[in-house]
């Protein structure tokens, strides 16, 4: 089975992990997931900060937490995305309001943000609420699915305006770039997600990011069972969220390579666009002047019709492939919490599909996906394609 995306790991990762044995660091104690933070905070800017955690839905929960969302208040998030976006925010006792995104990116409108703020919020001391519940706004949790970076430009900007939090999940696309700058860096904080099929894995785990240290400060805080650092019993009801040194390691040794990483997914990009226009299909490219980090390329243009049975039939072939995610509209456990019709998100969710992206990825990998495409689509691929 050619997977969608799996890790690559080497001699770099095995002397990392075998040092931090050998140092005999095991559990969250020890250098390693102090290590781990810095070089990651390092990367996003000399301004930035970092605490670890156990996975990414664990680093949204704790996020919100350290910006100080509260039970009762609302945040906007994308109809496109993972359920653990949307999770940490009930778990807190708040509530996701669900509005569409936009195709070329699969990120939050900032069209439909701005409509809807406009139309269904008023501000009151210096608060928004929404009018028909009367509840307090508290934020935007933008995400930049797949590794294409939303127009966070423009979302920013909105926040500005509205005096809103902006937490971006970038838990896909780390090393993707909106205009030359860094996603993960717009926002008063954003998490990443260490999880085995990401770009760098750490075999789970995730972080927080801010300029602000006191964000992190309190992710971290709140991540040891709410101890400070020294004090063996807690202030308050903590989580057990920390990474342990082991995983801290491996994510050490995968920060090394990720320029190898990200070029590697790059390289599907290039190859997939000219294997996929043979098929009469396209992929999505994100907004123009970004570089996006292409953790997962995404096919466009198959139609409904060809979606059904599709993803059954590649696996049958060999080849994982996956619709993009099922909006929360649509979904009986989420829908509620929807203050529009996802029209943008339906659309992309009917015709768009996710292909094997793996840094290691090779030509006759690639060739085999098409082949398996080609076949189910009936559409005869070129030779030199599928050479």
């Amino acid at each position: 089975m050619i997977p969608l995306s799996e890790p690559s790991l080497g001699p770099c990762e095995a002397a990392r992990v075998q040092e931090c044995l050998a140092e005999g660091w095991v559990s969250a104690e020890g250098p390693w997931t102090g290590r781990f933070e810095t070089a990651v905070a390092a990367l996003h800017g000399p301004h930035m900060h970092a605490a670890a955690c156990s996975s990414g839905t664990a680093a949204l929960q704790l996020a919100l937490i350290a910006l100080g969302l509260r039970p009762g208040e609302l945040v906007i998030v994308p109809a496109l995305s993972f359920a653990a976006t949307v999770n940490p925010i009930i778990h807190l006792g708040a509530e996701p309001v669900i509005l569409d995104v936009e195709e070329d990116s699969l990120g939050l409108s900032p069209e439909a943000v701005k409509n809807w703020l406009e139309r269904e919020t008023l501000r009151r001391q210096g608060a928004v609420f929404e009018r028909r519940s009367g509840r307090r706004v508290f934020g935007l949790l933008p995400v930049h699915l797949y590794g294409l970076p939303c127009r966070i430009h423009d979302l920013a900007q909105l926040a500005l305006e509205y005096g809103l939090t902006l937490l971006e999940d970038n838990a896909e696309a780390l090393g993707a770039r909106a205009r030359g700058q860094l996603t993960g860096t717009f926002g008063h904080a954003s998490i990443l997600s260490f999880n085995g099929n990401k770009t760098i894995t750490a075999g789970g785990g995730g972080m927080v990011l801010s300029a602000d240290d006191g964000v992190t400060a309190r992710a971290a805080y709140w991540a040891n069972q709410a101890r400070r650092p020294g004090q063996p019993d807690p202030d308050d009801y903590g989580f057990n969220f920390r990474l342990s040194s082991v995983q801290a390691a491996l994510g050490l040794a995968q920060l090394e390579r990720l320029d190898e990483l990200l070029a590697g997914r790059r390289a599907q990009h290039e190859a997939y666009r000219a294997g996929l226009a043979s098929l009469g299909l396209g992929l999505l490219e994100g907004q123009a002047g970004d570089d996006p980090s292409w953790w997962l390329n995404i096919a466009r243009g198959l139609g409904r019709r060809e979606m059904e049975g599709l993803v059954v039939d590649l696996a049958a072939r060999g080849v994982q492939v996956r619709r993009v995610f099922r909006p929360f509209d649509c979904w009986p456990l989420y829908s509620a919490y929807a203050r529009m019709e996802c029209r943008a998100a339906r659309h992309s969710y009917e015709n768009c599909l996710a292909l094997p992206s793996s840094s290691q990825l090779d030509a006759i990998g690639r060739a085999a996906v098409l082949d398996a495409l080609a076949t189910h689509l009936a559409v005869p691929l070129p030779v030199e394609t599928a050479s």
